[in-house]
């Protein structure tokens, strides 16, 4: 084999008018035996190019004047890399053309066999390991555009250089909008990008992986991401030692959000279920005593006198017994999981009806609802009535929630990763980490005269759809709700 690459034919292209000059480099290239040259000869003028793997040509042609020449007659010959031949090359201008597009050059006087032999060898090397180069850069470009997982190069200062579709589409923005702005500004918190970039270049780690939060650009909410970056460098010379310097950043993230919300989702069924078989279990005891205290009431309200001085009392203690049963009513209604009546529904038409029944509100409040579909229209088979109040009680919530004069709730779909999103954000007051923590608790509320039931209503019908609801918040920066419903998954007609 290897014997076979050492006298594999190299096909040479002679570039001139001058038959004295083909003869002599026909000759001098024949000298080097073994049969690896097969010769072509062929004027500019009529430059009809074989499939040659490298072409010699005579100053002749290019009238002594490479500067003024060299460009287009690179582009005559395409791919080919070429020798310039010529009788000198004192011209800096010259020079300048001559090594800026030909693999090399050589003086006609000092032509020899063997340095024909050699620059030929290294034009024809170069130009193969060239094409390599090239074909490895295509293949990795391929790999790095057409990658599922968002990848990006960053510059040393942490600014994007280069993004893939995946990237764009992760984030939801434009390419333009991201080059040349710091990573940073992807981050939920923009400190998290400055430690890590600190870890790399001024902690001399090569790599970091970790998972992180970030943001989406066209709508106030975040996700979980893994992110892995690494620190590409190189060896540059000051002084008398070398120094190594980070010269880009190279990497990759996935949402893990998914992942993390139905690790949190199931625990806060967890939770949920066994509060409810809890409260289940109490509101039944309860119940007990609550029937002899109602019938005692009524026998005592028999016996006493309509002006008697009880009588208020007894009034009072009557209400309390019905508030307490309404209660429990709630609860029990609640915890339930009724059969669902699934039809195929336009959930587009749905939302806009909760907006139109939310005017009176919205007017009152000087609140404005904006909307962001994706869609006309979306069909999706599930319980209307049951969608539309847990939708309803987000709308209501996020209008409550609001406390300015210029109050704004944007209610949208999209659709991503075979889910169908449904999200209610408002710039209200926000919520603390530990409100969002028990926000979806039965009876839990930070709202004067609520009863706590809405929310748990709310997550128990999406729940019923297979589906899942989770919040993004922080006080001062209002809130965003999102409900989940799987697209394919959820068939049950």
């Amino acid at each position: 084999m290897k014997s076979e690459e050492r006298h594999a034919e190299i096909k040479v292209l002679i570039v001139t008018s001058d038959k004295s000059f083909s003869d002599r480099v026909k000759s001098l290239i024949s000298k080097q035996g073994d049969g690896r040259y097969s010769c072509f000869v062929e004027d500019k003028s009529e430059l009809d190019l074989p499939d040659a793997d490298v072409a010699l040509v005579d100053s002749d042609v290019l009238s002594g004047q490479p500067a003024r020449h060299m460009a287009s007659f690179k582009l005559l010959l395409g791919e080919v890399p070429f020798i310039y031949i010529c009788e000198s090359l004192d011209n800096s201008e010259d020079l300048t053309a001559v090594k800026s597009f030909a693999a090399d050059y050589l003086i006609k006087v000092a032509l020899s066999g063997k340095m024909l032999h050699n620059c030929i060898k290294w034009a024809v090397d170069t130009h193969r390991l060239k094409l390599e180069l090239e074909q490895q850069n295509k293949r990795y470009q391929s790999l790095f555009y057409n990658a599922v997982d968002p990848a990006f190069f960053l510059n040393p200062d942490g600014t994007v250089s280069q993004v893939n579709d995946a990237f764009v589409e992760a984030f939801g923005t434009e390419t333009t909008e991201l080059f040349g702005r710091s990573f940073g500004h992807v981050f939920h918190d923009a400190d998290d990008f400055k430690r890590i970039k600190s870890k790399l270049t001024d902690g001399g780690e090569n790599h970091v992986d970790c998972e992180v939060q970030f943001k989406y650009l066209d709508r106030n909410a975040r996700f979980l991401g893994h992110l892995k970056i690494s620190a590409l460098r190189e060896y540059g010379f000051g002084g008398k030692e070398s120094e190594e310097s980070v010269t880009r950043f190279h990497g990759s993230l996935s949402n893990i959000s998914f992942r993390e919300r139905m690790r949190n989702v199931k625990q806060r069924a967890d939770r949920v279920d066994t509060t409810y078989r809890l409260a289940r279990t109490l509101a039944h005891e309860i119940r007990n005593p609550l029937t002899n205290i109602n019938l005692a009431l009524e026998n005592m309200a028999d016996q006493a006198a309509e002006d008697s001085e009880f009588r208020p009392m007894l009034d009072i203690v009557k209400r309390s017994s019905g508030r307490i049963n309404d209660l429990i009513d709630q609860l029990l209604t609640s915890s339930e999981r009724g059969k669902l009546l699934v039809n195929e529904c336009d959930l587009i038409g749905l939302i806009k009806e909760v907006i139109e029944e939310s005017s009176d509100r919205t007017n009152l409040s000087k609140v404005e609802i904006q909307t962001d579909f994706d869609a006309d229209n979306l069909s999706y088979p599930c319980d209307m009535q049951k969608i539309k109040l847990a939708v309803s009680n987000l709308v209501c919530n996020a209008i409550e929630a609001i406390e300015c004069d210029k109050g704004i709730v944007k209610v949208g779909t999209y659709t991503e990763d075979g889910y169908l999103f449904i999200y209610v954000e408002d710039n209200g007051k926000g919520m603390t980490d530990e409100v969002k923590k028990s926000l979806f608790d039965p009876f839990f509320t930070d709202k004067h005269g609520g009863v706590g039931l809405g929310l748990t209503a709310t997550q128990t019908i999406v729940a019923e759809h297979e589906g899942e609801i989770e919040v993004e918040s922080a006080p001062g920066y209002g809130s965003t709700f999102t409900i989940s419903l799987p697209l394919e998954r959820f068939n049950r007609y």
